[in-house]
């Protein structure tokens, strides 16, 4: 006989056990597992595997939103100053041709 055989399951005691959770390594009944991607996990390493592809780390450091804010004031700030560059330009452009006399 086989060790897997002589094992009762972890939660039954009186039940034979049929498969070892490959992540906790006790043995189960039939009840007390179940398959998930090729595999039979129990029910407590089944919500950790579940926990963790449901929770994923957030590995921004700075939120987005304050990055979005920067850039926007920055390049409010160019436009500004090309518009008052270009403000300037045009009107010493247009004083050049006047002559102003203090008398």
């Amino acid at each position: 006989m086989t060790d897997l055989a002589r094992q009762q399951c972890f939660h039954h005691p009186g039940r034979e056990a049929i498969v070892r959770c490959p992540s906790c390594h006790r043995d189960f009944c039939r009840e007390c597992v179940t398959e998930h991607e090729d595999r039979y996990l129990c029910s407590a390493c089944l919500l950790g595997e579940s926990a963790r592809k449901t929770d994923p780390k957030r590995r921004v450091g700075v939120p987005v939103g304050a990055m979005l804010a920067l850039a926007g004031l920055l390049t409010a700030w160019i436009v500004y100053y090309a518009a008052t560059e270009y403000m300037v330009m045009r009107s010493s452009a247009d004083h050049n041709y006047r002559v102003w006399h203090a008398r």
